[in-house]
């Protein structure tokens, strides 16, 4: 088969960080660029919610479905209370995909291909040869670029994992206040972290998840988890499930080198998710529009582009985090409770966003334990 005309750039996954790149290089600025999008699935639909604190506006700020001002944080009886200026938001998935989609549509240097999944993305034999892109079906493509927004290989069951199931609902009669989200409801637990998290869309509407952060083993039963915690919780009987999501996010995973300069990986398979809070989709966009000005600014150049880092310092606390979480279990709700009611929100939100200031982030640390979190900073380090 005739190999087709190369492009610039080829982003191989169509999901947020693939997705959210190619909307970036739709924009007028990047018109030089000749750019191809290969996704599997043969069509997008909702799949998943997207939340996060609202710092800043973004391209995708008007799809936001709801914004709260108020959360809580709950354990044996305990509430931890927060109100900020600052909104905690919430995505969907399809209204997300519906306006990239519309975005690539309407530029004529971007293509979006359906259906096409990708087997392999070959190395040249030479420094400035194109890439070579291989499809399940065999055709090929060829690009000087490839955005990687794939999985980066199965992490198998080693690790933590950030595992739930959450139901959309309605109920028959009101149940919600729709001014305040349950971040993390928590359960007792001797092998891992669970809690519930809601989402209240109004009185009689919300998405309720179970969440758990744990090894990968025998999974619970996340639906009688759900039907328990709404009938003890709020007094369900029948209720109207009119959505459901489920998602398996592995927290430890590190983000694998690719095998050539020019195969970048882009979006969580960059490493994009925050581990300690679960939370992908500023960072992702935000990286979007890092590549999109390198790529454009590259133009028929052929040097490397960086990966997506995390901060060392953040990397650093997040490993000292889960260490100090997977030694104690059954106590460390009282972590994030002392977190919620020992901070304010000003200090806390931008911790939690990733973009803490020295000062913040020590405010913080002051508020957990201090031996458990020293014996886990020492564990880190002897490994």
């Amino acid at each position: 088969m005739t190999q087709a005309a190369a492009w610039d750039v080829l982003i191989v996954g169509g999901g947020l960080g693939g997705l959210s790149l190619a909307a970036e290089l739709a924009q007028p600025q990047y018109a030089h660029l000749r750019v191809l999008v290969l996704e599997k699935r043969t069509r997008y639909q909702r799949d998943r919610t997207w939340s996060y604190w609202g710092t800043h506006r973004h391209r995708y700020t008007d799809l936001e479905r709801h914004r709260w001002h108020r959360w809580s944080v709950r354990f044996e009886g305990r509430q931890c209370l927060q109100t900020s200026d600052i909104p905690y938001c919430t995505v969907d998935a399809d209204a997300f995909y519906g306006a990239a989609v519309a975005q690539i549509a309407a530029a004529t240097h971007v293509q979006l291909r359906m259906d096409c999944a990708v087997r392999a993305v070959n190395s040249p034999h030479t420094g400035d040869a194109l890439l070579d892109v291989q499809l399940e079906d065999g055709s090929r493509e060829s690009a000087r670029w490839v955005m990687d927004a794939r999985p980066a290989g199965k992490s198998g069951d080693a690790g933590l994992f950030q595992h739930f199931v959450g139901w959309e609902i309605r109920t028959p009669t009101d149940c919600f206040d729709d001014t305040l989200v349950e971040l993390m409801d928590f359960q007792p637990a001797c092998a891992g972290l669970h809690f519930f998290y809601v989402l209240p869309y109004g009185p009689r509407h919300a998405l309720v998840e179970t969440t758990w952060i744990s090894t990968l083993g025998v999974p619970p039963d996340y639906e009688d988890e759900l039907r328990a915690y709404l009938a003890t919780r709020y007094g369900l009987g029948p209720f109207e499930c009119i959505y459901q999501e489920r998602g398996q996010l592995a927290l430890q995973a590190e983000p694998q080198p690719t095998a050539h300069p020019r195969i970048v990986r882009v979006g969580q398979a960059a490493g994009t998710l925050r581990p300690s809070t679960g939370f992908a989709f500023l960072e992702t966009l935000a990286d979007a529009r890092r590549l999109a000005r390198c790529l454009g600014q590259a133009g028929s150049q052929t040097r490397a582009i960086a990966s997506f880092r995390r901060k060392t310092l953040n990397r650093w606390m997040d490993r000292v985090f889960f260490q100090a979480l997977a030694s104690r279990w059954p106590v460390a709700p009282r972590y994030f409770l002392a977190l919620f009611g020992g901070t304010t929100a000003r200090t806390l939100v931008p911790f939690l966003a990733g973009n803490a200031t020295l000062w913040q982030r020590l405010k913080v640390v002051m508020q957990l334990p201090k031996a458990d979190f020293l014996r886990a900073a020492w564990q880190c380090v002897v490994g």
